[in-house]
C-alpha cells in the first residue's frame, strides 16, 4: 500500500513540473501620461440683473443690506492640482458703465461697490474627490482684487484632494453699500466679469 502511494505522488510531480517550465513571458509597458489641466467655464447664469425698481432696493443698495443679483452664475472648475481662481472685469475696466449715452446723473458704478459669494460646491463627476480649495462663503468685494475667489490653502498642494475633476460653485453678486446710488442715472450699467484660473 505504501509504495503505490508513493508512486502516486511522484507522477503528480513530475507533472505539476512539466506544466510550469511550458509556459512563456513577454512584458508591454503602461504608462499614464498626466498634463497640466485648468479650466473654467460658467455654464449657467453667464447674464446677471441686479434691478433697482422699488425704493426699498435703492435703500438697501445704499446701505449692507445690499441687493442682490436676479440669478447667481455657476462656475465649473477642472484642475490637474492645486489652483486658484481669481475675478476681474474685462479691459482692465474698474466700473460698470451706463449704456444710456444720453442718461443724467451718475453714469458709473465703481466695481467697489460688487461683493461676491460663493456657495454650494458639489461634484460634477459622482463619488469624485471633494477639493479642500477655500472660498468666500460670506459677501467680499473681490473684483480687480489680489485675494482669490476660490483657490486651495497651501497646505493641501501635496495633498490627494489639492485639484478636481470637476467641481461647481455658485456664486452671487451684491450691489451693497454705496451711498451715492440714488443719483445714478437711468439705465444699464454693464461690465464683463472675467474668472481667471492658474497653479496656486
Amino acid at each position: 500500500m505504501k509504495r503505490i502511494i508513493l508512486a502516486g505522488v511522484t507522477l503528480l510531480a513530475t507533472s505539476a513540473i512539466f506544466a510550469q517550465s511550458s509556459g512563456t513571458n513577454s512584458n508591454a509597458v503602461l504608462n499614464v501620461n498626466v498634463s497640466s489641466v485648468k479650466s473654467i467655464s460658467v455654464s449657467s447664469g453667464s447674464t446677471v440683473n441686479i434691478n433697482l425698481d422699488n425704493t426699498e432696493k435703492f435703500t438697501n443698495a445704499a446701505g449692507t443690506a445690499g441687493v442682490d443679483g436676479d440669478l447667481v452664475s455657476t462656475l465649473d472648475v477642472i484642475s490637474s492640482g492645486a489652483y486658484k481662481i481669481k475675478v476681474s472685469l474685462a479691459s482692465n475696466a474698474t466700473t460698470l458703465n451706463n449704456t444710456n449715452s444720453s442718461a443724467q446723473g451718475i453714469t458709473t458704478i465703481p466695481v467697489d461697490y460688487i461683493y461676491l459669494t460663493v456657495s454650494n460646491p458639489r461634484q460634477i463627476v459622482p463619488n469624485s474627490v471633494v477639493p479642500s480649495a477655500a472660498y468666500s462663503n460670506t459677501r467680499q468685494n473681490l473684483i480687480n482684487k489680489d485675494a482669490a475667489l476660490i483657490a486651495t490653502p497651501e497646505s493641501g498642494i501635496h495633498n490627494g484632494d489639492a485639484g478636481t475633476s470637476g467641481t461647481q460653485y455658485d456664486v452671487k453678486y451684491t450691489l451693497a453699500n454705496y451711498p451715492a446710488v440714488a443719483s445714478l442715472a437711468p439705465g444699464t450699467f454693464t461690465a464683463t466679469v472675467v474668472y481667471t484660473i492658474t497653479d496656486l
